[in-house]
């Protein structure tokens, strides 16, 4: 527990929102006064939660009078919580993983079940949890990469595997390692992936919309770096510089993963000599501009409309990459570094449809952007495909909600 609250600390020093709400990942919280049905349903971070959003919502829109405690780990997992649900859902943080805590949260809350989300799992919360409630594992994946850390532990993982009441998974590949390493047949369904199950709604479109026009990005040629990691933006920001020398239209809408990274990207703009300003101001892109910074949480799907080309970071190293399917709603051409395992089965289907590019290295990603820049029909037929790919899939927000309403 020491060692917990050090680190807990330590990443607090880059992030000072880790320091608040501390009593929260040790359960303490108020207990709930009502007896209505509860779901518990526990994200990660931010992508996570994304996805548990529009499961949330159908699900209390197709259960009368439903309850649904949303835990997070980040603070920005629960940002996306509160601007998605506001108070209409209760929100805290996941208490740490031992025994005691989750008993106590477990009692504060009196959950009917829970809902955990794509690999996010703790034996000890399992354990308790699973005596008493169904625990599902929704939208489960299982990276090439995570099966082989499960699998050198299997005297350890094996049991937990088998305490999950339903492990509904995102595709073939991720049901065979979920067997492989402990999961009952039995408890196994293939229900796809819900991150497909999106859509340009009209909130989304006027909030793109509105960025434009305060931006006035008419006659840019927007390349949006998305969901970049440390290490990453070191690599892109001189290949924008050199695309912008040689296309003055080239804008770089640089998107750091992480709120606590901004600052970072814009001592690297200086280094480089690059002016760059920042969407939080709110005010025109400036002509001479070469960067223009994502500061802002919770709008990277409505920066892919702002967009024409799309890399999606978290590739350029051993990070596994992020969602495409983002950037494929938006029809836009896509182009990923070469670690995509935590998204291998849609980056297979993307790239068999000619609507994904994988490069090496950030020489690569500057060829292929220059061809993209130089071939526009090439770009356009390119995120056709990746589109056709997203509305071809779509359909698993439905299955996976009758099989969790199924248990409440």
């Amino acid at each position: 527990m020491p060692l917990v609250i050090i680190r807990l600390l330590v990443r607090s020093i880059k992030a000072p929102a880790y320091r608040q709400r501390i009593s929260e990942r040790f359960a303490f919280i108020p207990k709930r006064e009502t007896n209505t049905p509860l779901l518990w349903v526990h994200a990660v971070s931010v992508g996570e939660t994304l996805a548990a959003i529009p499961l949330i919502k159908k699900l209390k829109k197709e259960n009368n009078n439903l309850e649904v405690c949303l835990t997070t780990t980040t603070p920005t997992g629960s940002d996306q919580v509160k601007k998605a649900f506001g108070d209409t859902v209760l929100h805290c943080y996941l208490p740490y993983d031992f025994a005691c805590l989750i008993k106590r949260f477990v009692k504060k809350i009196q959950p009917n079940a829970l809902v955990i989300m794509e690999t996010e799992l703790w034996p000890n919360t399992l354990a308790v949890c699973s005596k008493t409630f169904p625990v599902i594992l929704a939208n489960g994946r299982m990276s090439e990469k995570s099966y082989r850390g499960y699998k050198a532990l299997s005297a350890l993982t094996r049991p937990m595997f088998n305490q999950l009441t339903l492990v509904a998974a995102q595709s073939n590949d991720d049901g065979g390692r979920f067997l492989d390493l402990g999961v009952p047949a039995e408890k196994l369904t293939i229900t796809g992936s819900i991150k497909y199950d999106i859509s340009l709604t009209q909130s989304l479109l006027a909030k793109t919309e509105a960025l434009r026009s305060v931006l006035s990005l008419s006659g840019r040629r927007v390349i949006i770096i998305a969901s970049t990691h440390d290490g990453e933006d070191e690599q892109i920001i001189p290949v924008l510089k050199r695309l912008h020398m040689r296309d003055t239209r080239v804008l770089g809408l640089v998107v750091p993963r992480h709120p606590e990274r901004f600052t970072k990207v814009e001592k690297i703009c200086e280094q480089h000599l690059l002016p760059f300003q920042n969407v939080s101001h709110s005010e025109a892109v400036h002509k001479e501009s070469v960067v223009l910074i994502g500061d802002t949480m919770g709008d990277l799907l409505a920066f892919y409309g702002l967009s024409d080309v799309a890399f999606v970071g978290g590739s350029l190293i051993d990070h596994g990459g992020h969602n495409y399917l983002e950037a494929a709603l938006w029809s836009l051409p896509i182009i990923t570094g070469f670690s995509m395992f935590n998204f291998q089965h849609v980056a297979d289907k993307l790239i068999a449809a000619h609507g994904l590019i994988s490069v090496n290295d950030s020489m690569a990603l500057e060829r292929t952007l220059v061809d993209m820049l130089d071939n526009p029909e090439r770009a356009i037929s390119m995120g056709q495909a990746a589109e056709s790919i997203l509305k071809m899939n779509q359909g698993a927000l439905g299955r996976l909600s009758n099989r969790i309403s199924a248990f409440l």
